[in-house]
């Protein structure tokens, strides 16, 4: 499977929806990726009554935006490159509400291994 391909989109939509995470949590994260193949590339992740779902259109609001080149997405993809590294190296900037990014954290912490599985299956 290719990164960023429709394929990889929609395993990253069915991994996060196997996943429950607490009602309580309502965060909506984007990513963008600066230099896809083909132009910028943005999709939301959205959790909210106790699901999470991928929208690939990024038209979404999102209370927390991770941003980062093409490489970095796919090293911390394939969990070549943890996203706190990324930050601390300047390859990914985080913007949006801060407050947010707590909540974001604890979602995405969730999610890791459901997201680690379909990074695994991704082209070398």
């Amino acid at each position: 499977m290719r990164f960023l391909s429709a394929e990889w989109f929609e395993a990253m939509d069915l991994a996060a929806g196997t996943v429950e995470v607490p009602a309580e949590i309502q965060v909506s994260v984007a990513q963008i990726v600066t230099d896809a193949p083909g132009g910028e590339l943005r999709w939301v992740l959205i959790c909210e009554d106790g699901t999470c779902r991928i929208e690939r259109s990024g038209s979404a609001t999102a209370t927390v935006t991770l941003c980062s080149n093409h490489a970095t997405a796919l090293a911390m993809a394939t969990g070549r490159l943890a996203a706190s590294r990324a930050v601390l190296g300047g390859d990914l900037t985080i913007g949006g509400d801060p407050m947010h990014l707590v909540t974001a954290t604890a979602a995405l912490d969730l999610l890791g291994p459901a997201f680690a599985a379909v990074g695994e299956k991704l082209d070398a």
